[in-house]
């Protein structure tokens, strides 16, 4: 990736480094994250990956035992699946208000008829709170 040259410099300002990685690297990673299925897995792969950004960002190495909050704290960013929700509430919000004719709301408020295959029942976008 490109940002990593200035992410990584020891030469630019924290607030530099901050205000890239919001306003580039967060968009790059949730672009379409309002279509995923927000599973623990999903949310956890974000977490691991923004967590080791902004720490090599700040020049620190997990053997440093920083915590996460204070990592945070030092580049003034959120926690990107908390970004992540606010996404998905848009989005929800735009459909609900939608027309009912409307494709997006056809699909938010299908049903389909059967049997379910055995197993855990898969998860519908309406289980995404």
């Amino acid at each position: 990736m490109e940002v990593t040259g200035v992410l990584c410099d020891k030469r630019m300002s924290i607030c530099l480094k901050s205000l890239i990685y919001k306003n580039i690297v967060q968009p790059v990673a949730l672009y379409g994250a309002e279509c995923w299925p927000t599973t623990k897995t999903a949310e956890e792969k974000l977490h691991v990956m923004e967590m080791r950004m902004l720490q090599r960002t700040l020049g620190f190495t997990q053997l440093d035992r920083i915590r996460n909050t204070s990592t945070r704290q030092q580049l003034g960013t959120t926690a990107i699946t908390e970004k992540m929700q606010e996404q998905i509430t848009v989005v929800r919000t735009h459909v609900l208000r939608a027309n009912p004719s409307t494709v997006a709301s056809l699909a938010y408020n299908l049903y389909v008829d059967g049997r379910w295959p055995q197993g855990r029942p898969k998860q519908i976008w309406q289980d995404n709170k």
